[in-house]
């Protein structure tokens, strides 16, 4: 978690629970999970980035999507985002035979609410 304090400052609040780790950072408006499969120590000290959640204005994906952009303007910087499970599936990879999610928008009010990224880091 060194690393995320040295970016964000002191958590809000870290949350452990088995293997994961919910980290908040209100001032920077980003929760991070973090996740331990394995190796000493807790996912909150030693943890991986498994996903990071941001609500914004701040934060952009690579195309430019912001949190308050409409659901228009998402469509247009991703043209293949489908809903899926409640969420937009903004951009995709093949997980294990299966095609999952690695960017995510919750839409409220025809409104980007939040963006979601799966990062996997705890598997290295």
């Amino acid at each position: 978690m060194s690393r995320l304090t040295a970016l964000f400052g002191k958590p809000t609040s870290a949350v452990g629970r088995g293997n994961g780790c919910t980290v908040r950072f209100a001032t920077a408006r980003i929760t991070v999970t973090l996740a331990n499969f394995g190796g000493g120590g807790t996912a909150c000290d030693v943890g991986r980035a498994q996903s990071a959640t941001v609500n914004g204005r701040a934060w952009r994906t690579q195309r430019g999507l912001r949190v308050g952009d409409s659901v228009s303007r998402m469509k247009a910087l991703y043209r293949q985002a489908r809903v899926r499970n409640g969420r937009w599936a903004l951009q995709t990879a093949p997980l294990f035979g299966l095609t999952v999610a690695t960017l995510e928008a919750n839409v409220v009010s025809g409104r980007v609410s939040r963006l979601r990224a799966y990062l996997g880091g705890a598997g290295k």
